[in-house]
Order: structure tokens, then sequence, then C-alpha cells
């Protein structure tokens, strides 16, 4: 499973507002199968298609709350990718 995302929040230094695209993939799961290649593909920048990406979490990960340099406040769904 692949989703889109956009979340909203602000850095928790500055409060300056952040607005991203993230994306929920279920290989971010070290229990899916291809969790290890999705790791290298992320890793050797072999995933151009991903640039926008922020942050990938996994199905069922916490989005709304503290980030550790950010807090989300709200986010949409923007889609499910094929």
């Amino acid at each position: 499973m692949q989703e889109l995302i956009t979340i909203h929040g602000y850095w928790k230094d500055t409060k300056e507002p952040i607005t991203r695209l993230c994306m929920v993939d279920s290989r971010v799961d070290p229990h899916h199968k291809d969790h290890q290649q999705f790791l290298r593909e992320v890793d050797s920048d072999e995933r151009q298609d991903d640039d926008a990406i922020f942050y990938y979490l996994e199905p069922n990960e916490k989005i709304i709350g503290d980030w550790g340099d950010i807090v989300v406040y709200k986010f949409e769904v923007e889609g499910e990718l094929l």
C-alpha cells in the first residue's frame, strides 16, 4: 500500500509553519518482505520520482503529534498510489 498525504504543522524551534508531502508506505514496516530493498533505494537516491517526499510513514503510524523537530496538527489524504 502506498498513499500520499500532506502534513501541516510547525517547527518546534522557530514556530515556522510547515506543509509537506509525505507517503504512507507498507514497505517502511521492518516486517514487510521488501523493507530492506526499499531502504537501499531511498539511501541510494534511486527513487528520483519521490524527490518531493518529506517523510515515509508505516501504515497505522501516528501522524498527528510530535515528530521530534516538528509538531503535526493536521493532515490531508491526497490519494492512493497503484
